[in-house]
């Protein structure tokens, strides 16, 4: 403050004028400035509660990213846990079939192996009537052993295709 000086009839009256109207002045100022202070304030305010605002959401979406997360892990294991048993059902399932396959397999070579044994019986049977009937027999008998011995072969090979018709013979001939 400054200092008004006295005179006899008290302060000067031009001073105190000025005095006041300086006070005024400040006083304003000093008004405007605290307006525009506490604009800023509010304006901070509103930040702030934008950043609140922000932070809950964020705090939100970190929240809802977890359970989200957690529920893709389960149901990744779930998925997981399903094809592993349906892998193990299928493998399951195909050594079954392998199995069934094996033993018809089994089935059809012990097969073929008595037509085998039968069409080899048949054929020295054969064979043997003819050393037999060639043995006793003459050289005019030979034409009727040839015709009969054809009739026997034909026979017998119209067996063995009958059985390769049943079950399928490999070439015996061809070697690996």
């Amino acid at each position: 403050m400054e200092d008004i000086k006295r005179s006899l009839f008290g302060y000067n009256k031009k001073e105190v004028d000025d005095l006041i109207l300086s006070l005024e002045r400040e006083n304003n100022r000093l008004k405007q400035e605290l307006l525009g202070k506490t604009e800023a304030v509010e304006q901070l305010n509103a930040q702030l509660y934008k950043y609140h605002s922000q932070e809950e959401l964020i705090s939100e979406a970190i929240i809802d990213a977890k359970k989200l997360s957690k529920q893709l892990l389960d149901e990744a294991k779930q998925q997981a846990t399903e094809m592993i048993d349906t892998a193990n059902k299928s493998i399951s399932d195909e050594f079954e079939r392998f199995n069934r396959t094996m033993k018809t397999l089994n089935e059809l070579k012990n097969k073929v192996i008595a037509q085998k044994t039968e069409l080899s019986k048949e054929l020295q049977e054969v064979l043997l009537r003819y050393k037999s009937a060639f043995e006793n027999s003459e050289t005019e008998d030979f034409v009727r052993i040839k015709e009969h011995l054809e009739d026997e072969l034909t026979h017998s090979e119209e067996l063995f295709e009958n059985s390769k018709q049943i079950i399928y013979i490999p070439d015996l001939n061809h070697k690996n």
